[in-house]
């Protein structure tokens, strides 16, 4: 199937090829051919016909399909030009070689692409002080959903399946007291808790444990900049709420048993391979403490 462009018809059908137009594009006129005289945005007052009554139109004998070389042109001709016309005294284009142009004021060059479309079309939300830390270059990809899904209440916990009566009565598969929720997994649950402490410790930090909003605000407060005891303890984060994640569903769709050791060797792993990464670390008292924490080679100092 051929791409639609922004003048086919598969365009006109999905979007409304005149309004989109008309609200997004302007008309940049080479040789005048192409854009409408009386329904296109070429001329900096607006569309024609909404400037001019049908009556006008009809007066005027510019047929309602010409394109705006044969309108202008009939506007040379006072023989040919109703009253409404007159005293028209607006610039008229420059024709050119050139085919008309859509230019695309949602684009800095004017190009039309789908992103730029996007990008006007879609509704913009406030900016969220969360977004900074989950869409951060210090945090994977696979970490990144997790933790926005976790974030919007989307994650299919327990509770949120409940809610749909897509399931039974379930309980949680670290603790069994009752069925997870997005603030019992994260982090109050007692032995996902522990794993928090356990993160907290690690990074030398004053942790508090809390409901997930309340833990995500201390974290955004306390983590937003990249040096590196900061970038390593927010990919910890990360890769802790990932991994907790990925051995619940073991356990419940795989039926894997839960050693706490193992899922505590995984994380101290990857925040290890993380930190290899780095290289030439300001040695000072903090970085150490978070090196020798994770068990990090000492070669990553200057």
């Amino acid at each position: 199937m051929p791409r639609p462009t922004i003048c086919s018809w598969s365009w006109k059908k999905l979007f409304g090829l005149r309004d989109l137009v008309q609200h997004y594009f302007i008309w940049s006129i080479g040789n005048g051919l192409i854009a409408s005289f009386w329904f296109d945005l070429w001329h900096p007052r607006g569309p024609l016909n909404k400037l001019f009554s049908d009556r006008d139109i009809y007066c005027s004998h510019i047929p309602r399909n010409a394109s705006v070389v044969v309108g202008v042109s009939a506007l040379s001709l006072p023989s040919a030009v109703a009253t409404a016309f007159d005293r028209w005294d607006d610039p008229l284009p420059c024709f050119n070689g050139q085919n008309d142009r859509l230019v695309c004021l949602g684009h800095s060059l004017g190009e039309f692409s789908t992103a730029s479309a996007w990008s006007m079309l879609r509704a913009r939300g406030s900016l969220v002080n969360w977004s900074r830390f989950i869409w951060s270059p210090f945090v994977p990809p696979r970490y990144q959903t997790p933790l926005w899904l976790i974030t919007r209440n989307r994650l299919p916990t327990q509770v949120l399946l409940l809610s749909y009566e897509r399931i039974p009565d379930v309980s949680c598969a670290f603790c069994s007291a009752k069925p997870d929720s997005i603030d019992h997994l994260y982090f109050g649950c007692s032995i996902t808790g522990g794993l928090a402490s356990f993160w907290a410790s690690k990074c030398n930090l004053t942790w508090r444990n809390g409901a997930w909003k309340d833990n995500l605000l201390w974290v955004v407060d306390h983590l937003l900049d990249a040096s590196f005891h900061h970038s390593i303890t927010w990919f910890a984060f990360g890769a802790l709420c990932y991994l907790i994640w990925k051995e619940r569903n073991n356990i419940i769709f795989r039926n894997q048993s839960f050693f706490l050791l193992t899922l505590i060797e995984h994380l101290r792993k990857a925040v290890k391979d993380r930190a290899s990464t780095f290289s030439r670390v300001p040695d000072i008292p903090r970085n150490r403490r978070l090196q020798m924490s994770w068990g990090v080679h000492p070669s990553i100092f200057e």
